[in-house]
């Protein structure tokens, strides 16, 4: 988007090229600015700066989720898998076949 923007201006204007990438204005807008930034800080630096963010969404494409057309918005779970426990629980866990086998004793019982 950048070079095809730096390329030809008059053809490639934010407008177009939201439209051609199905993105908002606005997000065009950043993105040129933060290219512009990039190369700035970049020659002020006088090596690339480092990519592996990119590298990782290029590699990594099940982390997007196009449904609302924001193809570059990543959806990450962010919620963990807790399990409240009952009070006075010592931390310990028992095998699962273990648990079943308890059940199971129980029922025979009645």
């Amino acid at each position: 988007m950048y070079h095809l923007h730096k390329q030809n201006l008059e053809v490639y204007t934010i407008e177009r090229l939201a439209k051609d990438y199905r993105i908002m204005r606005q997000r065009v807008h950043t993105i040129l600015w933060l290219k512009e930034f990039e190369k700035e800080e970049e020659k002020k630096l006088c090596h690339p700066l480092d990519d592996s963010v990119e590298l990782l969404l290029d590699t990594c494409p099940e982390f997007f989720n196009s449904h609302d057309r924001e193809f570059h918005v990543a959806s990450l779970h962010y919620k963990p898998d807790f399990k409240v426990m009952p009070q006075g629980w010592d931390g310990t866990t028992r095998d699962l076949d273990e648990v079943h086998y308890e059940i199971s004793q129980k029922e025979l019982r009645r």
